[in-house]
Order: C-alpha cells, then sequence, then structure tokens
C-alpha cells in the first residue's frame, strides 16, 4: 500500500533478540498492505489520501464490505466550487458523497468522490487537463488510480466498469471522461454542465475534439452509443454564471446563451 493513501502514526519496536516467532508473525501480518487495508476501510464514510496527497472521499455501504462481489462503484464529481482547498471546497466534496449515501445502501454502491483541487489538477479537471505542457494532472487517469484504490481496499468490487455522475464542472468531466474512456463507464449522468466538447474536428480541444497531446484522442463513435444523460434544470433557461468564450472561441454563438440551449444543441450535434 502507498504510504500517503492512509494517514497513521509509524511506530517503531525496539525488539529483543529474545522476542518469540509468534509475535514476529502477528506484526508482519498487521503491517502487511492487504491486512491494513482491510482493517482501515470501514462502512460509511471515509476521508483517504491518494499517493501524492489528494484527499478523496468514500462512502461505502456495509453490504459491500459483506458482499463486495455484488457491489458497484459510482464516482461522483463536484462542481467546479469544490476545486479550492479550502474547508469549503472540501465541504462540497464529501456533500458529494453524502447525497448519495441513502442510495448507496438501497443499491449497494460504493460511492468514490474525488476532490480535484484546483493546484494539482491546474485549475482545469473539468477539461481533463489535457495539456502538452504537462502542467499539473490528468484528471480522468486519476479517476482510474482512484478506481484502482478502490478495489485495492474492497478486494472483489466490480470495478471493469464505473456508474459517473457529476453536476456542473463535474458534469463538464463526466460527458468528456466518457469520450475519452467509453469503456470504463456502465452508465454516466451529466448535470447542470456549463458548455460541452462539440463533435468538430475543426475545433481544438475542449471546444472540439482536435487534441495536440499524443496518444489522447476522444471515441466520438462509442460515445453516441454510450449510456449518457445530459440533465439540466427547469431554471436553466435563462442567463446564468457560465463561460462565454474560450480562447478564440464564442461560446455564447457556437453553444447558445443558456444552459438549455447549450445541452439541446450539444445533443442535436452529436445526433448529425
Amino acid at each position: 500500500m502507498k504510504p500517503a493513501l492512509i494517514h497513521y502514526k509509524s511506530v517503531i519496536f525496539n525488539m529483543s533478540k529474545s522476542i518469540s516467532i509468534v509475535a514476529v508473525f502477528f506484526c508482519i501480518l498487521l503491517c502487511h498492505p492487504f491486512a491494513y487495508a482491510l482493517s482501515a476501510m470501514s462502512a460509511g464514510l471515509n476521508e483517504l489520501y491518494y499517493a501524492d496527497g489528494q484527499r478523496y472521499f468514500l462512502y461505502v455501504p456495509d453490504s459491500a464490505l459483506k458482499n463486495p462481489e455484488e457491489a458497484h462503484i459510482l464516482a461522483a464529481i463536484h462542481g467546479y466550487s469544490g476545486r479550492k482547498g479550502d474547508a469549503g471546497g472540501i465541504s462540497i466534496v464529501e456533500n458529494t458523497a453524502l447525497r448519495w449515501s441513502s442510495l448507496a445502501e438501497e443499491y449497494g454502491w460504493v460511492v468514490l468522490a474525488p476532490h480535484f483541487d484546483e493546484d494539482r489538477f491546474n485549475d482545469a479537471y473539468q477539461r481533463l487537463n489535457l495539456s502538452i505542457f504537462g502542467i499539473g494532472v490528468r484528471s480522468d487517469l486519476r479517476l482510474n488510480d482512484l478506481v484502482r484504490e478502490v478495489k485495492r481496499l474492497i478486494p472483489g468490487i466490480n470495478s471493469q466498469k464505473i456508474y459517473l455522475f457529476g453536476f456542473s464542472g463535474g458534469g463538464q468531466f463526466v460527458h468528456r471522461y466518457v469520450a475519452f474512456h467509453p469503456e470504463r463507464v456502465s452508465r454516466a449522468v451529466s448535470a447542470g454542465s456549463g458548455w460541452y466538447m462539440w463533435p468538430d474536428s475543426g475545433l481544438a480541444y475542449p471546444v472540439g475534439t482536435t487534441t495536440l497531446l499524443h496518444g489522447a484522442e476522444p471515441k466520438i463513435g462509442e460515445l453516441l452509443t454510450s449510456d449518457l444523460l445530459v440533465l439540466v434544470g427547469d431554471s436553466d433557461t435563462t442567463d446564468s454564471s457560465f463561460r462565454e468564450t474560450y480562447g478564440i472561441y464564442n461560446l455564447m454563438k457556437i453553444q447558445g446563451g443558456t444552459r438549455w440551449q447549450r445541452a439541446r444543441l450539444s445533443r442535436v450535434c452529436f445526433l448529425q
């Protein structure tokens, strides 16, 4: 186990030569990563840390610990305000996990809520941080890493395909993640996104699909056949807080002036 995954105090034992073999055995057992992972995980909300210190929350229903082979992972991605590294941002991420607790208990989902903090992810987690300059961490690859960590913490859990939900900035992350990693997603919901990746190779990513990063290309054909639901609210028919431009692109002209228009137009574009 990577030592920064779960914080614990290191203890140094001064053992004499006469220590028994049984004591050594139990010491090895307790210090073994697999044994520690199982003992550290508990039902309910867990606050954990990845190897580089990234915080994430894991809501684990008791049924997932008892019957992990019947459990599935739901990754819940916070909105743009959750990127802050202060108490407010952390609280948003924590609540992102807790909001799913009732459904998690009912359906046996393990809810994974990563904190995509602005410093570590270059304030671009919702765009997957596909930077040719290599600044910060790619948020899509980090989600893959965290799913593997959940698999290690809860051996036997279904992790080949996940459920995925994101709101606002998290919704942007979701539809882009599905485009780049459709094989990893069972079902996904992109809710209240401010803008979208257009299926146009004539536009540079993240507005369009042309990327300059080697090996990172969206799979538009698979995105079109994915089980992705785009949601907007009843009140998203008026101007609201979202990006109006990106680089040289005028998003108001390309995608519309409200979240509702942008969601509708994105659907039309992908169907054409």
